[in-house]
């Protein structure tokens, strides 16, 4: 998922980008015996790129909500090779990133909203869940 960016008069560009396969899962191959290598040359994972217009007031929200989710953020020195990680990161400002899905958390809500930016045709959707953030 891009940053939102690129101002189009009031609205902005927001850009998804999918991959069509995991360059960790397809990139495995087998190899003498019952042993398996990982080769991620042989993944080859084919990248699409969505470009959606969002408002101002989205745009601004969201990079408000990303700020602060950032700043709340407790370090965390669990080492996860498997699965999707989300990094967050906003100009001026610290980075972060996540793995969780809970939507209890403040990082699973985050990444909820993140999940529903992949179509942003329901703003008011998108809303409802930054306001369920900050509770």
């Amino acid at each position: 998922m891009g940053y939102p960016g690129n101002p189009l008069g009031d609205d902005y560009e927001l850009t998804v980008v999918r991959f069509d396969r995991s360059v960790w899962d397809a990139g495995w191959v087998g190899s003498r015996g019952n042993e398996m290598k990982h080769d991620p040359s042989i993944a080859r994972p084919r990248a699409r790129a969505i470009t959606h217009k969002i408002s101002a007031r989205l745009f601004g929200e969201l990079e408000l909500q990303i700020r602060r989710s950032i700043e709340a953020a407790r370090s965390n020195n669990e080492l996860s090779l498997d699965g999707v990680t989300f990094r967050f990161e906003v100009p001026d400002c610290a980075c972060g990133e996540t793995q969780t899905f809970d939507r209890q958390t403040r990082a699973g809500k985050l990444v909820a909203i993140v999940l529903a930016l992949c179509d942003p045709s329901d703003e008011s959707k998108i809303f409802r869940m930054l306001d369920e953030l900050q509770h």
